[in-house]
This record gives structure tokens, sequence and C-alpha cells, in this order.
């Protein structure tokens, strides 16, 4: 007889000490689990083959810098408004981000464009994740791989943005109440996870992603732009998702 088919499944990723926080939401049985994959690489060959996988990290990336980065990063901003906007930062173009140093890295950002657009020292401590994803991604696997945004996530849990930033106490407790509200209580972790893996913050945002995921699957939210997404010179769609459907 043939075997059993797998139960389809959501994730959510995000950056962490020890490469990257992943939470994982069987969409049958409703259990989460997570661990910390140490390379982008493995996402990619979880044998859970989730069906949508929300990151947090840009994939798509401008060859010429842009005033406030890529379309999707304006709108991100416009959307969380007043205070949170400056959580969402405009990534590098792609020829900088290969840069050995943080010097060459501004350098060629700003010889990119006439507009001389720099890039911050965030943005550059960032560089190792962004070129893990930007060396793999396909257009074929971001029919999987979705861009998402946590504070756009906890937005739409809160039905507005979150004030009380993340790092304090207040603004843990906000976010970690939306989310068992939403039903991510607990999350069942494999492997030897500890603060040195990922901090309080990595988890949260990661359960939030899934949570992301979970809508997208559903097709209960879409990309906050309008219209047709811009593709960089790969063919990588620049898009954000979080807008709720109507």
């Amino acid at each position: 007889m043939p075997g059993r088919a797998a139960s389809p499944c959501v994730a959510g990723i995000d950056g962490a000490r020890g490469g990257w926080c992943l939470v994982l939401k069987d969409l049958d049985t409703g259990e989460i689990s997570g661990r910390v994959l140490r390379t982008f690489d493995e996402a990619l060959d979880l044998p859970q083959n989730p069906r949508i996988v929300a990151v947090d990290m840009p994939i798509g990336l401008l060859n010429r810098a842009e005033p406030g980065g890529r379309l999707c990063d304006r709108e991100a901003r416009k959307f969380l408004g007043r205070p949170r906007q400056t959580s969402v930062f405009s990534p590098p173009v792609r020829p900088a981000l290969e840069a050995a140093s943080y010097r060459a890295a501004l350098k060629l950002n700003r010889a990119s464009s006439p507009s001389a657009i720099g890039i911050s020292i965030h943005c550059y401590g960032l560089f190792r994740k962004l070129r893990e994803i930007d060396r793999r991604m396909t257009p074929a696997l971001q029919r999987r791989f979705r861009e998402a945004h946590p504070e756009i996530c906890f937005s739409l849990l809160n039905g507005a943005p979150v004030t009380a930033p993340k790092r304090t106490g207040a603004g843990r407790n906000i976010r970690q109440n939306l989310l068992t509200r939403a039903g991510y209580r607990s999350v069942r972790w494999a492997g030897g996870f500890g603060p040195s893996q990922a901090s309080t913050d990595d988890v949260l945002d990661a359960q939030a992603l899934c949570w992301m995921a979970e809508q997208i699957y559903y097709e209960r939210v879409r990309p906050l732009s309008e219209g047709p997404a811009p593709r960089d010179e790969r063919g990588l769609k620049m898009e954000i998702w979080g807008n709720r459907c109507l």
C-alpha cells in the first residue's frame, strides 16, 4: 500500500547568532517545532519540505542604489509608520555584496548611482546571511521562499503596529501574547538550542514569520505592492508580503 502523504507544513526563518532560527508548523496537527540551522542551504533540504517559508532577509537586489532602497522597502516603512519604520533597512546593491570590507562595500554602493547612496554598519553586518540567500535563490525557489518582515507580522496580529520596542520587556510580552492568541503558544525545540544559538527576539520573530507563511499558504495575505512586483536582473521578485486580502 502507498505510504501516507506527509502533512503540509509551513516555516519561518530569522537570522540568529548560530545561523538561522527556524520554526515549523504542521498544518494538520498544529504542532510547532523549531531548531537552529547553521546555513541557509539547510533550509533548502528540510525533510518536512515546507510549502511556504517566510524569511526575514531581502530577496532580490538592485544593481543601482535608489533613495530609500527597493520599492518594497519604502512601502514597508510606510505600512509600519513611526516609530517602527526604522526596523526596515535598505539592502546593498548586488555588486557591493561581495566586498571584503565595509569601506569597500560603501564605496561600491555609492558608485552604483549618481545619488552616491551609502550603507549602514548594521546592513554590512548582515552581508554573510545576505550572500547565503542571494547565491542560492532562484525565481523557481522564490515560489516557496517569500520575503517577510516580523514587525509587519506583529502589526497584522495586533491590528496596528506594535510601538513598544521588541528588545524591551513590555515589547516582548506584547509580541508573545499576540503569538499565543494566534496559536503559537509553545515550540518544541530540537538539538542543543540555547541563547548562544538564538535570542528570545529571534525566536519570537521566527514564530511570527511562520504565522505569516501560514497566511500566505491559505491566501489570506498578498504582497504590500500593488500590481506586478519589480524584478531584479536575475528575475527575482522584489516584494515583501503582508497586505491582507479583502
